[in-house]
């Protein structure tokens, strides 16, 4: 009797052993989280308040520039633009609602007036002229009217969709995780000219916005593969704010063009 009492204490120790030393393994490691569904792309917008942003635009061309600039914009409402190369300055200040819009030259005392259906875009396609659209291009948002207009491979660091029509080839990088864009390049078919935008070091403002601290916009001639003219634009600063003033006035001194 004795024996078997030990022997019933001895497997039930072993049980509790064993049964610990399962307990202190390694649990297994999660599967990695699915980037989110492409639907995701048609649901992200700008929250409807006033942005505020300080950077520098850096210009390479034929010349080289750089200069402090401010812009100021509300979603679906207006873009405002100063910038200021020297001493503070303004050289150009820009103004662009739904339909139309205005440039201030200060150096040559100009005024610009331009109606958005007078626009002839060569590389952009039409609907990336629309102001909700730049909005969403300058925040790295890829403008999306639909998922089906695309062709989509998926990669370990990009989303990748194309479409082609007879005027230009759209295509576009995106970041899986976080869904904004990592590049886009528009191609006209015809002269294979093209714009390259590129998307770097994203920051976040708040839960809802992440904005690109750098956007390069680069062009390229037919058939070249070196840029013909570059600006990068750097964000510096980025706030929200509840409002903020637009100013725009002509001088009656400028000359204007309709």
């Amino acid at each position: 009797m004795k024996r078997f009492v030990g022997y019933g204490l001895s497997g039930l120790l072993a049980g509790m052993f064993f049964s610990g030393c399962k307990l202190l393994r390694p649990m297994p490691t999660p599967p990695p989280t699915p980037p989110p569904p492409l639907t995701a792309l048609l649901n992200i917008h700008l929250p409807q308040q006033w942005y505020l942003i300080r950077g520098v635009v850096k210009y390479e061309g034929k010349q080289k520039l750089s200069s402090p600039f401010q812009l100021r914009m509300k979603p679906d409402s207006i873009i405002w633009l100063s910038i200021t190369p020297a001493l503070g300055i303004e050289a150009l200040r820009l103004r662009i609602h739904q339909n139309d819009g205005d440039i201030l030259n200060r150096i040559e005392r100009r005024h610009y007036h331009f109606e958005r259906d007078e626009i002839q875009p060569s590389l952009l396609p039409d609907s990336l002229l629309q102001l909700n659209e730049l909005q969403r291009l300058l925040w790295g948002i890829a403008a999306l009217r639909s998922l089906d207009d695309y062709q989509w491979e998926t990669t370990d660091s990009a989303i990748i969709g194309t479409t082609v029509s007879d005027a230009y080839v759209d295509r576009l990088w995106i970041d899986p995780t976080t869904l904004r864009l990592k590049r886009r390049i528009y191609e006209e078919t015809t002269t294979h000219r093209r714009i390259l935008i590129e998307y770097a070091d994203y920051q976040s403002l708040n839960d809802e916005l992440i904005y690109p601290q750098k956007v390069i916009v680069s062009i390229f001639p037919m058939h070249e593969d070196k840029p013909s003219a570059r600006s990068t634009l750097i964000f510096k600063k980025v706030m929200v704010s509840d409002h903020l003033e637009v100013p725009f006035s002509i001088p009656s001194s400028y000359e204007s063009d309709p």
